[in-house]
């Protein structure tokens, strides 16, 4: 369980924020070639986040591009598919370390864009991915 501090946008800081409770699980696939595509599952506070979701529940459309430099640190931008009458979606930056050989990824949030909206949203997430062997390399 993470806890992710976000101050809303209508509060100037030092606002204490608002706390509150997420978990999630994703699958992102790096194409080799900047682009990559991603899945989640994510509950805020204990409730499903929104969006459209496939037959096994993990919302999908997620993509962007990424790159990673020769000392294996990098950075990458996430779309998610906007909610019906809202543009842009919601975007997140991220920075990241690859490690093991690439088959570790150690990543933070460096900008939160909600959805509809252009400023981002100051917040606290990080999270850490482990290479997953396709079928076809088992």
């Amino acid at each position: 369980m993470k806890t992710i501090l976000v101050i809303p946008p209508s509060t100037q800081p030092p606002a204490t924020g608002v706390a509150f409770g997420q978990a999630g699980v994703s699958m992102m696939h790096f194409g080799g070639t900047g682009h990559f595509t991603q899945v989640d599952f994510t509950i805020v506070n204990g409730v499903p986040s929104p969006g459209a979701t496939n037959e096994n529940g993990f919302r999908e459309g997620q993509m962007r591009t990424y790159t990673v430099n020769p000392d294996c640190t990098g950075s990458a931008e996430i779309d998610f598919p906007p909610p019906p009458g809202v543009t842009p979606g919601q975007r997140i930056h991220l920075k990241f370390v690859i490690g093991d050989n690439g088959k570790q990824i150690h990543a933070v949030v460096s900008g939160l864009f909600r959805p509809g909206e252009t400023n981002p949203t100051p917040a606290v997430i990080r999270s850490d991915g482990v290479k997953v062997k396709q079928r076809s390399e088992r």
